[in-house]
């Protein structure tokens, strides 16, 4: 098995990265335009028997369930305006049906921030890609994920670019978020997502090769500042522990 310096060579030689035209929703105009997107984007994990969201790897209670629905929902309302600064909340009226969509598409970027969402993680960068197999990987073995994007969007996938935004973790990451619906929860399973994969050892040098734990810091994060602040404020029994973990893990 190569080494992880020698798969990313061999990916960026495979699969290079080129932009290509895709039609993303226009909320303002509420019309599809034409807009450029990587061709590839690229998931980094260690080896894994599935690769599920957090929110389908989380055990907890029906009555948790809601209420950690709902909690995402109000805050994704919340923090729609500062995320989405060039939308105009007001144009859009809570009965459309694009209301609800702009609101999950905004819940998103909570996977950045220590929520467990129903989307997967992805990047547009391989480097970034090989830093998150490797960082914290203690099996001393990895993966990288290669997806077509188009591919994604013919087979009818929702697929968010989650970079260019005051978020800044996911923007540092250049970062894109596919769901996982509840009928497909494992992204390795062929039947539900086609992609490539390329597994790889990981030594010491390759951690210390694509060492980019900045991509990780909160500070100066008007988003983290506002998550934090907004747990502090809308407590909720229920949800007591995982809060706390979220608040705890974004002050570090």
């Amino acid at each position: 098995m190569k080494s992880l310096q020698l798969a990313v060579e061999q990916i960026k030689k495979d699969f290079p990265q080129k932009p290509v035209l895709l039609r993303e929703y226009n909320y303002n105009s509420k019309v599809f335009d034409e807009k450029p997107n990587p061709k590839y984007l690229f998931r980094g994990e260690e080896i894994y028997q599935t690769t599920r969201s957090n929110y389908h790897r989380l055990t907890i209670s029906d009555i948790e369930d809601q209420k950690l629905r709902e909690y995402i929902f109000k805050l994704s309302f919340s923090l729609m305006p500062i995320i989405k600064k060039d939308f105009n909340l007001d144009t859009l009226d809570i009965n459309d049906p694009n209301y609800k969509r702009l609101t999950n598409q905004v819940g998103a970027f909570l996977q950045h921030y220590g929520f467990p969402i129903v989307w997967l993680d992805f990047t547009e960068d391989i480097e970034i890609a090989a830093f998150f197999t490797s960082y914290k990987n203690n099996t001393g073995k990895g993966r990288i994920w290669i997806v077509e994007t188009q591919n994604l969007i013919k087979t009818g996938e929702k697929i968010i670019k989650l970079d260019g935004t005051v978020a800044k973790r996911p923007t540092l990451q250049k970062a894109y978020a596919l769901m996982m619906p509840n009928a497909k929860p494992d992204f390795q399973n062929p039947k539900h997502f086609k992609a490539e994969k390329i597994e790889f050892n990981i030594s010491a040098d390759d951690v210390k090769y694509f060492d980019k734990k900045h991509l990780l810091y909160t500070d100066s994060d008007e988003i983290s500042d506002f998550i934090i602040n907004y747990i502090e404020q809308n407590e909720d029994n229920d949800l007591k522990e995982l809060l706390f973990k979220i608040k705890n893990g974004l002050k570090q």
